[in-house]
């Protein structure tokens, strides 16, 4: 069985920074990177909320093992928006990861030095972090979420949400609390057109395969980017957004045109990937593709996946 050893909490802020780093740094179909602006959103503003999140958990890096779920990633959000205003950039970052960031946490102050935990360990970890979260922490995450307003939560997928599992309904609060809705809960409603909200809900499942199917050794553990390891990102954004219809592009559109693009990405790999000679034409077929609308086909569930992957590989691969 897979062991890896403990890692100091200031170590996995660094793998945090540097994942979400190295995803936005990559040149990506329809993502905001070095050479492409979408919406007046460059990468510089990345790379500032990036580094006023570094610098938050850094300062508070002996309240980290205390700190609840709710409280942190509500406080994330709000660091984001107070550097970028009306810029929700990482929302979804911060929601895959901060579970994974606090099991990390956790273990690293229940067992320091050790370098014999399991993957099994590190996941029941996760599992737990979420499971023991309390009707605060669900009205923390509620806050965040409506704070960041993200796109598509108005019919989302082009389908109405309940009423009484309408996060933006201003009495919703109140409903969190009178019915001691938990996060699982919370998720499990969202769990069908949300992959992020899936991976709440049951476990992270995605990940814990993707760890499973993919050899990320492969990507080099070093802290600075190369040409290496951008070819490695969008290798990897490329099979996510083959393998699972985006949920932001269908939260934003619909479930048929996620999976058309998920098709296109298909048809990349299918052609000896993207650096093929057919390969590169389809590439930049799907660029031209997810610059429409714009931003309305900004695959950016997938780009999160590509960032929490990129931490685990970093944290869990010795």
């Amino acid at each position: 069985m897979s062991t890896f050893s403990i890692k100091k909490p200031s170590s996995v802020i660094e793998f945090w920074f540097q994942a979400n780093l190295w995803e936005y740094s990559t040149d990506k179909p329809g993502n905001v990177g070095p050479s492409q602006e979408i919406n007046q959103i460059t990468l510089k503003d990345y790379d500032r909320v990036n580094h006023a999140l570094r610098d938050y958990l850094f300062a508070k890096i002996f309240e980290l093992p205390r700190i609840s779920l709710g409280n942190l990633i509500f406080s994330l959000v709000d660091t984001m928006m107070q550097t970028a205003p009306h810029q929700n950039l990482l929302l979804g970052n911060i929601l895959l990861i901060s579970p994974l960031f606090l099991a990390s946490v956790h273990l690293s102050h229940k067992f320091p030095h050790r370098s014999n935990i399991t993957r099994p360990q590190f996941w029941h970890e996760v599992i737990q972090i979420i499971a023991k979260s309390t009707v605060d922490d669900t009205l923390k995450v509620v806050d965040a979420i409506r704070l960041a307003q993200p796109g598509g939560l108005v019919n989302p997928g082009g389908k109405s949400v309940p009423a009484d599992w309408d996060i933006l309904n201003s009495t919703f609060p109140d409903q969190v609390v009178k019915r001691k809705i938990h996060l699982i809960s919370l998720f499990q409603k969202s769990a069908s057109y949300d992959l992020i909200s899936h991976e709440w809900a049951y476990g992270y499942q995605i990940c814990q395969n993707w760890l499973y199917t993919h050899n990320l050794s492969q990507i080099p553990p070093v802290p600075t980017i190369t040409k290496e390891i951008t070819k490695k990102v969008k290798q990897i954004f490329l099979e996510f957004l083959a393998s699972y219809p985006d949920s932001l592009i269908q939260r934003k559109n619909s479930l048929q045109e996620a999976k058309n693009i998920q098709i296109l990405a298909q048809k990349i790999l299918h052609s000896g990937g993207k650096d093929s000679i057919m390969g590169s034409k389809l590439l930049q077929n799907l660029t031209k593709k997810l610059s429409q609308r714009e931003g309305k086909f900004n695959p950016g569930t997938t780009a999160d996946f590509t960032a929490a992957i990129l931490f685990l590989r970093r944290f869990l691969i010795s």
